[in-house]
């Protein structure tokens, strides 16, 4: 993958469409290109945050059977482009040269609008607050993988030890008022959790768990959706955060060469690594198996 392919994949990366050798190549390409990064995370935030900010509204009728007339008398003329031979001379004037010109140049031109659309989105969100907290983003996934890889995977330093979970869930709810839950983990001792600052301006637990036979450590970080909510520059992963609905639902998100696996219960987010595979490590918590 080269610097303009990974360009032209980010909005797909970013919807979901891309398939998953696509993703790959895309996410082992930004590992060592960070200007390529931080144009997909831009794009992310914009796309963040015009969903968190922006109400949804139904499609008048009338501009749904507008778009699908529009769509048909592309089909048509595109038929009638294709059924006709060429005759050699170029026309340059009014719709001759539109229809000519074939679906290639106007789906350019439509793309050169939501490009246009996007920059200057990208240039109002600078010129506000958000612009200037964009600039200190921070997606939930791609923290959690950072602090990991930051202490080698080693325990961190516990704030509150105890292999109770009961003990946790009571020191969680009377320190920080959190009710969040504290999952079993399958061939993993609970060790008890460290709180300290995820970003600079933000601070959240880590539960901590250790394998000792394998010699491995799992960190959970948890997250209450009231807080995050209100933040503008902590984000979820965009495709994690639309899977995640029910208590069974979890997504993997590979984050320099290690999988953080995310889900939702009640209202709480819950971002697990380790270095083990994403969806093994999610069949050891109940109930995501």
């Amino acid at each position: 993958m080269n610097r303009n392919q990974a360009l032209l994949l980010i909005p797909a990366i970013i919807d979901g469409e891309a398939s998953e050798s696509e993703r790959a190549a895309f996410f082992d390409f930004i590992e060592n290109h960070p200007d390529i990064e931080e144009e997909y995370e831009s794009a992310l935030y914009v796309k963040q945050q015009l969903k968190k900010n922006l109400k949804r509204h139904s499609c008048p009728d009338h501009l749904k059977e507008n778009v699908l007339r529009s769509i048909q008398e592309l089909k048509r003329s595109d038929h009638q482009i294709d059924q006709e031979p060429g005759s050699g001379t170029v026309k340059t004037s009014g719709t001759i040269f539109w229809n000519y010109a074939g679906p290639a140049l106007r789906y350019a031109s439509a793309a050169a609008v939501i490009l246009f659309i996007t920059l200057l989105t990208l240039e109002l969100l600078n010129r506000t607050d958000h612009g200037s907290q964009y600039q200190n983003t921070v997606m939930i996934e791609q923290a959690a993988a950072g602090h990991f890889l930051t202490a080698d995977g080693q325990l961190p330093a516990l704030d509150f030890s105890t292999s109770s979970i009961s003990e946790a869930k009571q020191y969680l709810r009377e320190h920080y008022g959190m009710t969040a839950e504290i999952p079993e983990i399958e061939g993993a001792t609970f060790m008890g959790m460290a709180v300290g600052p995820f970003t600079s301006n933000f601070t959240t637990p880590v539960l901590a768990y250790t394998q000792e036979e394998i010699s491995e450590n799992i960190y959970l970080f948890v997250f209450d959706m009231n807080q995050v909510d209100s933040l503008q520059n902590i984000i979820r992963h965009t495709e994690a955060a639309e899977h995640c609905k029910s208590p069974k639902d979890y997504f993997v998100a590979e984050v320099n060469n290690h999988h953080v696996v995310s889900w939702l219960w009640d209202n709480y987010w819950y971002s697990a690594v380790s270095n083990h595979n994403g969806d093994d490590l999610a069949s050891l918590v109940k109930p995501l198996n």
